[in-house]
């Protein structure tokens, strides 16, 4: 889903080689790899939601009544149609002729009720999306953008400009973790940039050594380059640590231990500045 709103976090699709690895399983795990499929198996894998609908009944006595119904096998590809409910009302026909089905009420039952239940579904989603983005304006400035930092960040360093770990550790799929979220003090958001980055390194470890330098900065406030990527100077380094430290200082009523790994960061990134400038 792709957003206009400089405020909004975009979700790309994978690459197609993985996009075809994962629906050919998913394909499998559904229909068994099974070449007859039966109208029964199709009824007992629907959710049970699907009873609560208008007309639901009325399509089960149709099945029940007729032997031509709990008898016939489909092939996957017709299985699939109906489990989808890909099939318009006016292409019924067709799809008995193509297929060899019995021209009954059960199929356009069928097919009315499983499209209100995927309409409901994706309304729900689309609700769910709009309250969580809604979520993730409410946060603070500097974390949505380092929040937009992280899902480019993973988008320049993965193969098909995906973002997997971003999706699963960074951005909320729900609205209780969008909630969570905008409560997170600040040694809770500290870990969990910390378990992203564990993730990023261990998906992309030949990129390791660059994360650990990218880690150290957004620790102290910083958004490097990325295009390419390069090390900020100790001015820079410098006006940032001071800038954190007056939050991050136990005077000042922030966590030792936070302030503790602010020098150890700061440290870090200013003898790797001082290295490239030697080499330059």
């Amino acid at each position: 889903m792709f957003f206009n709103s400089p405020f909004i976090f975009q979700r790309k699709e994978g690459y197609i080689e993985t996009m075809e690895t994962r629906r050919t399983r998913r394909y499998r795990r559904a229909y068994g790899g099974k070449k007859n499929l039966t109208l029964q198996r199709l009824l007992e894998r629907q959710p049970a939601a699907l009873a609560g609908y208008s007309g639901y009944e009325l399509m089960i006595s149709h099945y029940r009544s007729s032997e031509k119904l709990r008898n016939l096998k489909m092939n996957r590809q017709c299985y699939r149609l109906l489990d989808k409910a890909i099939i318009r009302p006016e292409h019924l026909p067709n799809l008995y002729r193509t297929y060899r089905l019995p021209d009954d009420p059960f199929f356009p039952l069928f097919l009315s009720i499983k499209t209100d239940y995927l309409r409901q579904r994706l309304r729900i989603k689309e609700e769910r999306d709009i309250y969580i983005l809604n979520q993730m304006k409410l946060l603070p400035r500097e974390k949505r953008k380092m929040i937009r930092f992280l899902a480019e960040l993973e988008e320049s360093i993965s193969a098909g400009s995906v973002r997997h770990c971003w999706d699963k550790n960074i951005y909320p799929g729900s609205k209780k973790r969008a909630g969570a979220m905008r409560k997170m003090t600040e040694k809770e958001w500290t870990r969990l940039v910390d378990s992203h980055f564990r993730d990023l390194t261990g998906t992309y470890h030949r990129k390791a050594e660059d994360l650990n330098r990218i880690r150290a900065c957004l620790f102290l406030g910083i958004l490097p380059e990325l295009s390419p990527f390069y090390l900020p100077d100790a001015d820079r380094i410098n006006r940032a640590y001071r800038k954190k430290s007056r939050t991050c200082h136990p005077d000042s009523g922030g966590e030792e231990d936070l302030f503790i790994r602010l020098q150890q960061e700061r440290d870090l990134l200013l003898s790797l500045a001082a290295k490239d400038s030697l080499k330059s």
